[in-house]
């Protein structure tokens, strides 16, 4: 789902990228987004892997598009590194129109976009099953996305089918493997950074870690969305930290838009470009869930930026 924003030093490129990241303005992609992310108070954290769970209980079909849940991190090359590669990774769940749920992986840059996977489909997907309420449908899928190999080399994609049955559904993990691409990554980052970026002439606020809902155009049909037991290296949870809402509009924020990443460059990439029609169900909103889940669901008004979701 690479609806990539790009932000040039030399000129503020307005590019299309097939699948799910934005791009800068004008008359680019459109896909809506609304994310959340770790609002740490202390320097961003560097690590290896991420873990969460995701469903879409609770929503209605048919519907005429997509739902993605989409977890995006920035790449960093060493454990001391002060600023990322530029390489942006996406984990997503994907809901069909069909009912189908996949599992999809992408690669982009903050410069050119996507270059892994591009454009998303069958070939380079896993379906994972069915949703519904059959005993074979998918309840949730529990899902992780980590660096292996010594030095790290591969960004490995697994995916687990919990059926309402109780069985579980393993599918062959997908490996990316950075070498082929010429990319310097070793490391994933949890936690934001203000970086003044030239092209905008100002301090745009970087998001290294982002989990939210993207989709061409769901506006039309009730959705609902759940990610929970959101963590980083499989142990560590967001409950202690403040995490934010950031709902991405045509009119540039560099406050609280959704800025992931940049290169050694300065070029800046964000997810997202269109205002989503979307709101959240959480602990600091409304008590409805625990510390770490939030549940985004269609609403006549958008989100406010900047909404703690919890603790």
């Amino acid at each position: 789902m690479n609806n990539l924003k790009i932000t040039s030093i030399a000129i503020i490129a307005t590019l299309v990228f097939a699948g799910g990241l934005a791009n800068s303005s004008a008359f680019g992609a459109t896909n809506p987004y609304v994310t959340g992310y770790p609002d740490t108070t202390t320097p961003f954290v560097i690590h290896s892997q991420y873990t969460m769970k995701s469903d879409f209980a609770g929503t209605p079909g048919p519907r005429s598009q997509n739902l993605g849940q989409v977890f995006s991190t920035a790449g960093f090359a060493t454990t001391s590194s002060t600023d990322p590669t530029g390489v942006i990774y996406q984990h997503i769940v994907d809901l069909k129109p069909d009912n189908t749920i996949w599992g999809e992986q992408e690669a982009l840059t903050a410069l050119s976009g996507c270059f892994y996977h591009c454009p998303i489909s069958s070939s380079n997907s896993v379906q994972l099953g069915t949703f519904g309420g059959a005993a074979t449908d998918i309840s949730y899928v529990y899902s992780t996305y980590f660096w292996s190999g010594a030095p790290h080399r591969y960004v490995n994609f697994y995916y687990e089918a919990h059926l309402n049955n109780g069985n579980i559904v393993t599918p062959p993990i997908t490996q990316y493997d950075k070498n082929l691409y010429g990319d310097t990554s070793s490391y994933f980052a949890t936690g934001t950074k203000t970086k003044f970026i030239p092209a905008r002439n100002a301090n745009l606020l970087f998001k290294f870690y982002q989990f939210g809902l993207e989709s061409n155009d769901p506006e039309s049909a009730l959705w609902k969305a759940k990610e929970y037991e959101l963590t980083y290296n499989g142990a560590v949870s967001y409950n202690s930290l403040e995490t934010k809402a950031a709902s991405p509009t045509t009119n540039f924020d560099p406050t609280l838009d959704t800025w992931i990443s940049y290169d050694s460059s300065l070029n800046a990439g964000a997810i997202g470009k269109t205002q989503y029609i979307a709101n959240a169900h959480s602990h600091h909103i409304d008590g409805s869930f625990a510390s770490g889940t939030v549940q985004w669901y269609k609403s006549g008004t958008a989100i406010v930026r900047g909404t703690i979701l919890w603790p």
